[in-house]
């Protein structure tokens, strides 16, 4: 009758009152005919008027008797049916936030899943958490999409935001819900609320937009996070700091990492911080790096060499090139690359040239790689005397009777910048890598290990790329 405009009025009166629980029975069961659009336009002018009970200020606030909604207590002796429909109905009158909320609440606790699923559809996003750790693992996912800010715009600016905390400790929450389907969706919901998991797109652009407008406060985070807390969360903050290039604002957290006593999986902190401590240039993270190298951990000594190596290459970029700053880390895109320089060179430490080639012989296979490729890097590699070039060096770790310094040796060959690029034209060096790439093809198809075999494979591959002119078919043959 709402829909006929001569009983219109008299029909949006008679369902603005009730007299108990058979009128409201009544007018829920019908609700699904509330989703056409003329009657939703009359029903949007009932007015639910709710009332305080009690007096004074610790009055609560409840719904008024005999209005178009069923009391709290009226509840309990409607039929499913009726209170399946309720949802829709309040939908569709769209009463004010705090009327919505009263009349909405008691269908938390209900002990039909369609009641419940049918509130959490018409639920504001504030009002969705208490869904999200419903019994019934499909209400909780179900609401766990609809309070979620993946697709929703703007929500960048919501996870830098003051309610961003909420957000991060409901995920946390969620995370550890009964519900296979609620857990699959928390990871990538909480990524969204935390700048500190390098491994996410999402946290990644968290961070950035944090650094970008509040960077006092992200700075003061960061160096919370990775002085103190679970070993995990501040080996992400690192790696982030590393990320957006700002491992000097933490370098005192830093060095405390690398000196930290081994147990309690510290060692990954450590080897971590050492890898951080590569970005910096001060003499107090050059002696936490010297001090790393005697760790008992193989990982820790292994990015501590990388970062000394990476030290000594921002130095000869520095100095061979105005374009950029070897404090910077940063030379220019337009500087030209550097050249490889002995140790003898003015512009090479002898000191960290001298680590790299103690470590170049070192039982672990990733610290004996790691201190190899810097010293490719910065052309040294045969400055203790060894005879051969790059080639042999690599050569002889690709020699080794132990698989791992094989596998090491592999991971090498493709990665030494000593080998020729794409449009160098030093003959000798060029057939240097042919035989070295013919070396690896071998490698592929004879070491007695699967691990290097595969690995093996996949250089080889790279390896003639960089040596095939672009356009012939022998890479392919």
């Amino acid at each position: 009758m709402l829909a006929d405009r001569r009983f219109a009025r008299p029909a949006r009166d008679r369902i603005a009152r009730a007299g108990g629980t058979l009128d409201h029975a009544a007018v829920l069961a019908e609700a699904h005919l509330a989703l056409r659009p003329s009657r939703v336009a009359a029903l949007r002018s009932i007015e639910v008027k709710r009332t305080r009970s009690g007096e004074g200020a610790e009055g609560q606030s409840r719904l008024a008797p005999g209005g178009p909604l069923p009391l709290p207590e009226e509840l309990e002796h409607l039929p499913g049916e009726a209170r399946r429909g309720l949802p829709r109905f309040i939908d569709a009158l769209t009463p004010p936030g705090p009327v919505r909320r009263l009349a909405l609440s008691p269908l938390l606790a209900d002990t039909d899943r369609l009641v419940r699923f049918n509130a959490s559809r018409v639920s504001d996003p504030s009002e969705l958490s208490d869904y999200c750790f419903d019994a019934d693992g499909a209400i909780a996912r179900s609401a766990v999409l609809r309070c979620s800010t993946v697709g929703a715009e703007g929500w960048l600016s919501s996870s830098v935001g003051p309610g961003a905390g909420q957000r991060l400790r409901l995920a946390d929450h969620l995370r550890r819900s009964p519900h296979a389907g609620v857990r699959e969706l928390a990871p990538d919901e909480h990524d969204r609320h935390t700048p500190w998991n390098h491994a996410s797109p999402s946290s990644r652009l968290v961070a950035r937009r944090m650094l970008q407008r509040h960077p006092e406060a992200f700075f003061e985070q960061l160096a919370a996070v990775v002085g103190s807390g679970p070993i995990e969360g501040r080996c992400g903050a690192v790696m982030v700091a590393r990320t957006l290039g700002v491992c000097a604002k933490i370098e005192r957290e830093l060095i405390e990492a690398a000196r930290l006593p081994s147990g309690d999986r510290a060692e990954k902190l450590t080897a971590t911080a050492a890898r951080a401590l590569g970005e910096l240039d001060s003499a107090e993270s050059l002696r936490a790096l010297h001090f790393c190298l005697s760790h008992a951990d193989g990982r820790v000594r292994a990015n501590a060499a990388e970062a000394i190596g990476r030290r000594v290459l921002r130095s000869l970029a520095g100095s061979c090139s105005t374009g950029g700053s070897p404090a910077s880390g940063s030379p220019s895109p337009h500087a030209p690359r550097p050249t490889p320089h002995t140790p003898h060179s003015p512009q090479a430490s002898p000191q960290e040239i001298g680590v790299l080639l103690e470590l170049k012989s070192d039982d672990h296979h990733r610290v004996r790689a790691g201190a190899l490729r810097s010293l490719l890097a910065v052309g040294a590699a045969s400055a203790d005397g060894d005879s051969g070039g790059p080639s042999a060096q690599i050569e002889a770790m690709l020699g080794d009777p132990r698989w791992a310094h094989r596998l090491a040796g592999v991971w090498l060959a493709e990665r030494a910048p000593g080998l020729i690029e794409p449009g160098d034209a030093q003959a000798s060096t060029h057939e240097q890598t042919r035989r070295l790439a013919e070396r690896i093809v071998s490698i592929a198809g004879e070491d007695p290990d699967e691990r290097v075999r595969r690995r093996a494979m996949g250089c080889a591959r790279r390896l003639l790329l960089r040596l095939t002119p672009v356009g012939s078919e022998e890479v392919h043959s």
